[in-house]
């Protein structure tokens, strides 16, 4: 950097009409890959699909011509001659090498696209890919493959692009002509609905065909290279220096780094009120947005590549100490960060801000950065010193501010956000539900499902360095390559390697040159050179495009979950409405608009939402109906239990309303009218959904559906890589009314569990044409997919340590953690490192069982050696409680599990006392089976003696309809 410039953002606000545009024109480089003919044929990757011109002639002309030189004359960093380049000239060229004679911009740009494009696909030769024939599929990040691309489709949704497009680059040519003009605002309304929709387009298709680097998307791909296009235009400006990224010339290639703000989201979302969670989930990303506005637009200087609830990571330039440069009124750029943020928060929480300590050319490290610390929860000094000036009780929302509203024991942000939710509700989003009553079974109890994927290891690139990326039938075998580099120094010409010639490029001259394109940022101290350097060439590159799909995988896979699991729990299809005169009955006492309250007629009690005209009854009406008429079957239809209410209310005189917060009766309200609202909704309520976390609230009665169906959802799309990315699934099980902070403490401590591996055994291996099934030792089975790039197993190390162990196995490999071997080639016998999946569930009968839950060192729950399950072992449930259930009354499974854990309790027995274990056979085959003894009374006996069948009745009892002991 220049040593007299000063240290300020400023220039990236100055050039913003230079940066955008350039990055809109590297948002279309590759757009001839969305096109039905590039599925057929590459070389359209690099030209504009052929009916453009003919049928789009504006667009053409707006992609065509030289108009983007106006700003890009302004950019005195970058070298002569000025640029005058077209959107067309770098779709069509954005795939050759970087040339002398090309602009500054072009020179980046090919640099950029090389880095999120050319990097996944590592240095294998085009021939050792496998050509998708006819039909071309886009897999996920684990290899799912959900269907083949519909040409049609993609013919009819790029139609529809191209007018966007010209509606969109006509506006932007205005604007840089100066015949229209635009604010701040302006851009970033511009810009994030040009970047939405080439992301619903660009997400549906492929950036390459061929198998196994069909995982990546246009979209990612694309995504990538505009990161590191950006970033680097940023460097230029920032450092006053412009150096063309010669691929030969170490010191003037770009670098990267990452930009990370963070914050304990999980443990500020869990409020006592699900309006209140929901509300502080909505300011965490508003914060988020904040900053990202700030990021992309107000300074263009980096590009968001990941966000949860947690934290929010961008792309920015290689400059260490860039969160000191100063913004406006001279602030810093990290206090203006945190300022943004502030801005929603309120000083509620302070946010952890960080430069990533190193720089690479791929950020391979991005991952790893999401893992870093996060300061606990703390209000900031200002909020404190602004708040505090009297001694009050705390608010029972953000427990920071003092109570403003202590009718409510609530502060008056609290009072805001909250009543601000429920409008939103009652005005917008009516199809919808945020009241937990609505989806209470008919015992009044909800079910919190909360789920994880552990992705530590895919984001820092570790388990996809465990796909293998060369064709089955290329000639060579891993071992070949590792024997071939077995001595070989960095000037080892690669010519003369002639089995990693079969395979891989030689471009690079020396094996020097490869290892720095291989291994950018990662470290393999345990693992022998030549064996490293085979993995670099064998294994799929964990690119960074690659690392994004990783995480956009499996946020699409909890929204795709989440369309699913609507369906499971169905819906409601009406709501009640009631108008009237609220009369008090306490002087003052009055009604706030957007806010709950209690009713009550006769000795039923119910909850009312008023919003300001009329009053809306938010329950389970089924429920609701017996209540009011316990001669009314909860069986009725939805409709005829509405009417049935309905009836009532309209025929009693009053109803009395009571206050939430003090229980004490705030009036009458006299009523004029009831009526039906037709105003259906999914009886679920989502509270999150992204890369990491699941969590949803449904009816305790539909949980195990709920559960069921992720468990479904999950063996499918994941089961190549079931073995290395476990999903860990908790439920906690309570009434309505119980306070939310207290589930979700519960729920996150149940996934919480690091992963641990373990060996399983597999003593028996059956094939097909399509599946492997494997029949673990601990009665577990998988069937797994034929598909010599994904479904892989890391061999336990007991059982090998080298690779001569593992000549005769020919789809052997060396992975980061140990020898991997394709599903094909298991043996029976062999010992395989897994990492499994768990399920564990609680009945939430008091808030204070969130402090008993409690995990030790081997990830079991305290007093609960059973827990958490196998999530395998859900099945395994459902087949003995349907024995229990077809076999036993209800009050005979109480008495028997009663009589079993007694005598556990008396006895002190465990699992391996053969006394006990004759007990609890005697007292099953003496018990009156309807249908006589069933045929695996073995498993029921093992499942009693282990304490297992206690926690089947248990969790099936919580999850029933009505209540199994009722």
């Amino acid at each position: 950097m220049d040593e007299g410039k000063p240290k300020d953002l400023g220039i990236l606000a100055d050039n913003r009409d230079v940066l955008l545009p350039v990055e809109v024109a590297m948002w279309l480089h590759m757009i001839g890959k969305f096109y039905e003919k590039f599925l057929i044929n590459h070389s359209y990757a690099r030209k504009l699909p052929d009916d453009l011109e003919s049928n789009f002639p504006d667009l053409f002309k707006l992609l065509a011509e030289k108009w983007l030189n106006i700003p890009l004359c302004k950019f005195e960093n970058i070298d002569e001659p000025k640029p005058k380049f077209a959107i067309k000239d770098i779709v069509e060229n954005h795939q050759n090498g970087v040339s002398n004679n090309d602009s500054g911009y072009l020179k980046l740009m090919k640099d950029a696209h090389a880095r999120g494009s050319s990097v996944e696909k590592g240095i294998l030769e085009d021939g050792s890919y496998h050509e998708q024939q006819g039909n071309v599929a886009l897999a996920s990040a684990f290899g799912y493959e959900s269907g083949f691309i519909d040409r049609d489709m993609i013919c009819k949704r790029r139609h529809e692009l191209y007018d966007f497009l010209e509606s969109k680059l006509k506006e932007l040519k205005d604007y840089i002509d100066g015949t229209i003009a635009w604010d701040l605002s302006q851009w970033l309304g511009w810009r994030s609905s040009f970047i939405e929709r080439l992301k619903d387009d660009f997400s549906i298709t492929v950036a390459e065909t061929r198998k196994p680097v069909n995982d990546v998307s246009l979209w990612d791909q694309t995504m990538a290279s505009v990161a590191f296009l950006k970033a680097s235009l940023a460097e230029v400006l920032l450092n006053g220096e412009y150096r063309p990224p010669t691929k030969d010339v170490k010191e003037e290639q770009y670098k990267w780094r990452t930009l990370r703000v963070a914050l304990d989201g999980l443990e500020l979302i869990s409020k006592p009120r699900i309006g209140a969670v929901l509300a502080y989930r909505d300011l965490i990303n508003k914060g988020f947005d904040n900053i990202k506005h700030l990021i992309e637009v107000e300074y263009p200087l980096g590009f968001e590549v990941y966000r949860d609830v947690n934290s929010i990571l961008f792309i920015i330039p290689d400059i260490e100490d860039i969160l000191d440069y100063k913004c406006e009124s001279n602030e810093t750029f990290e206090n203006v960060i945190r300022r943004r943020f502030d801005k929603e928060a309120d000083g509620e929480v302070l946010i952890t801000v960080n430069v990533s300590k190193s720089a690479g050319r791929c950020i391979f490290f991005s991952g790893s950065e999401l893992a870093g610390e996060i300061a606990p929860l703390s209000p900031t000094l200002a909020l404190l010193q602004r708040e505090w000036q009297s001694s009050k009780d705390k608010c029972t929302i953000c427990h920071v501010r003092p109570q403003q509203i202590e009718s409510r024991k609530i502060c008056q942000k609290c009072f805001e956000r909250l009543s601000g939710r429920s409008k939103e509700w009652a005005t917008e989003k009516l199809d919808t539900t945020i009241w937990m009553n609505e989806i209470s079974d008919f015992k009044g109890e909800v079910a919190l499902i909360t789920a994880k994927f552990d992705l530590d290891n895919w984001l820092n690139g570790r388990m996809i360095s465990t796909f293998r990326n060369v064709k089955e039938d290329c000639g060579v075998e891993f071992s070949d390559i590792a024997n071939e580099f077995k001595g070989k120094k960095d000037g080892c010409n690669l010519e003369n390697l002639k089995k990693f010639k079969k395979v891989a490029r030689t471009d690079y001259n020396t094996l020097g040159n490869m290892k720095r394109t291989l291994f950018l940022g990662e470290k393999y101290e345990d693992m022998p050179e030549n064996e490293m350097l085979a993995m670099g060439v064998w294994r799929k590159p964990p690119s960074f495009a690659r690392i994004q799909r990783v995480w956009g995988t499996t946020y699409a896979f909890w929204n795709e979950v989440l369309k699913e699991l609507k369906k499971v729990v169905g819906g409601a299809e009406q709501r009640i409405g009631i108008t009237g005169e609220f009369l008090h009955v306490i002087s003052g006492a009055s009604i706030d608009e957007h806010y709950a309250y209690e009713a009550k007629i006769e000795n039923t009690v119910f909850d009312l939402y008023y919003d300001g005209n009329r009053y809306i009854v938010i329950e389970n009406l089924q429920r609701l109906a017996n209540q009011l008429d316990p001669k009314f079957s909860l069986d009725n239809e939805y409709g005829v239990s509405c009417e049935h209410i309905r009836e009532i209310l309209a025929n009693a005189k009053a109803i009395e309303i009571i206050s939430n917060e003090t229980n004490s009766k705030l009036g009458d309200l006299k009523i004029r009218n009831v009526v039906l609202l037709d105003a259906p909704y999914p009886r679920i309520i989502p509270l999150l959904s992204e890369p990491q976390y699941f969590s949803v609230l449904v009816p305790a009665d539909k949980a195990l559906d709920v559960v069921h169906k992720i468990k479904e959802m999950y063996q499918q799309e994941m089961a190549k890589v079931r073995n290395r990315l476990p999903l860990f699934l908790g439920m906690a099980i309570a009434k309505h009314n119980t306070p939310m902070n207290a589930l979700l403490d519960i729920s996150y401590k149940m996934v919480k569990n690091k992963p641990k591996k373990e060996p399983w055994r597999v003593p028996s291996i059956s094939h097909n044409d399509k599946y492997h099934k494997l029949k673990f030792e601990n009665g577990v089975t998988w069937d797994i997919e034929d598909d010599i790039w994904h479904s892989n197993f890391y061999l336990d190390p007991q059982q090998v340590n080298s690779l001569q162990e593992l000549q005769d196995r020919s789809t052997a490999f060396r992975g980061p953690d140990g020898w991997l071997v394709n599903v094909k080639d298991l043996r029976e016998g062999d010992s395989v490192s897994i990492y499994p999946s768990s399920f564990d569930f609680i009945y939430v009968d008091a808030s204070a069982r969130r402090f008993e839950v409690k995990y030790g060192r081997r990830g079991k729950q305290n007093d609960r050696d059973n827990r958490p399950y196998l999530l395998e072992e859900l099945d395994t449930f459902s087949q003995i409680w349907d024995i229990l259930q077809q076999g036993l009354s209800s009050t005979q499974i109480k008495g028997l599990i009663e009589l079993i854990e007694t005598k556990r309790l008396e006895w002190q027995s465990n699992k391996d006392d053969t006394v006990f274990s004759e007990f609890v056979q005697a007292v099953l085959n003496n018990a009156l089976w309807e249908n006589g003894k069933p045929g695996n009374m073995d498993d029921i006996v093992k499942a009693a003696v282990s304490g297992e069948l206690k926690d089947i009745v248990e969790l099936y009892s919580c999850c029933s309809r009505k209540g199994l002991f009722n």
